[in-house]
Formats: C-alpha cells, sequence, structure tokens
C-alpha cells in the first residue's frame, strides 16, 4: 500500500507545480491556486511559503478592490 501513497504524493506535488506555474487572467484564475495552495502551505509550516502565499493573497485583494 506505500506505493498509493507515494502515487498520490507524487501527483499532488504535480498538480502544486502546475497550479504554481500558471498566471492568471481574472479573479477566478486568481481564486482557484490559491484555495488550493493555502491548507497546505499553511500545514507544512514554512514561513516562506506562508510569506508568499501572503503575498498573493494581497496581490489578490489589490486585483479585486480594481475590479479586475
Amino acid at each position: 500500500m506505500q506505493w498509493i501513497g507515494d502515487a498520490l504524493t507524487d501527483v499532488e506535488t504535480a498538480i502544486n507545480k502546475e497550479v504554481r506555474r500558471r498566471r492568471p487572467a481574472n479573479s477566478a484564475e486568481r481564486e482557484t491556486p490559491l484555495e488550493m495552495l493555502a491548507l497546505p502551505v499553511i500545514q507544512n509550516g514554512v514561513p516562506d511559503e506562508i510569506a508568499a502565499l501572503a503575498r498573493e493573497l494581497l496581490a489578490h485583494a489589490k486585483a479585486e478592490r480594481q475590479g479586475r
């Protein structure tokens, strides 16, 4: 059963890389990656990753205020 866990970890890693690679064009495209990344980033507890997520959230809030 260990191989199933390893395979799922590989899938999760690939998804996270793809989510981070894409550049959003609108509000919905900004929200989805933030929703997907928030929990794992917070659970990992890596300060630099949390700070990067916070910057992305602030950029999203700014864009929302500006109506983009």
